[in-house]
């Protein structure tokens, strides 16, 4: 897929230089007008930045059509500002209100989640489909209960926090997860 975006030839381009394009950059700085002796700045990943129109000045010449010896790799990095999209800047009033109905909306949803979790203080260990129940009776196997039955949760232990929660969760690589409003 190819995207058309707007480019400055004021903005930045890094080129991979080849011998012949550091030579040529030699060459371009030691004669009329400049005459002096300069030589391109190459990073650290072997790029050398220019502007586009600097770039255009010093090696257009140099560029053309199955030239055996290139002054710069193809493959090239742009500096291009972002924009915003344009449908941030083409919204009609019914657009923005259906979007502002939207959010509004999805904040009311996000605020009854922050809601039922405040009063979730309590946390169940939960593994798959089970549940932790405590380290049995000599406190080094784990016990577990299935949800498969009324009151089949109360057996499974509730956490003050879910942070402890969470300690025992990692262990078995498990999740803690609130316990529900109304739950044994």
């Amino acid at each position: 897929m190819k995207i058309e975006q707007r480019f400055n030839i004021n903005n930045g381009i890094k080129v991979k230089l080849t011998d012949a394009g550091v030579q040529h950059f030699i060459d371009f700085y030691k004669n009329e007008p400049y005459h002096r002796v300069c030589t391109p700045d190459i990073d650290a990943e072997g790029y050398t930045k220019f502007s586009m129109w600097m770039l255009m000045k010093i090696y257009g010449s140099q560029m053309n059509i199955g030239s055996w010896e290139l002054p710069f790799e193809t493959n090239v990095f742009v500096e291009i500002e972002q924009q915003k999209p344009e449908y941030y800047v083409r919204l009609t009033a019914p657009e923005i209100n259906i979007f502002s109905k939207y959010v509004d909306k999805r904040l009311e949803l996000l605020e009854k989640e922050k809601q039922r979790m405040m009063k979730a203080v309590e946390f169940r260990v939960k593994i798959g489909d089970l549940y932790f129940v405590s380290w049995g009776e000599d406190g080094t196997q784990p016990t577990f209960t299935l949800d498969d039955m009324l009151g089949a949760l109360d057996r499974a232990r509730k956490f003050d926090s879910q942070e402890e929660a969470n300690e025992i969760a990692k262990i078995f690589g498990g999740v803690a997860v609130p316990v529900e409003e109304g739950e044994g």
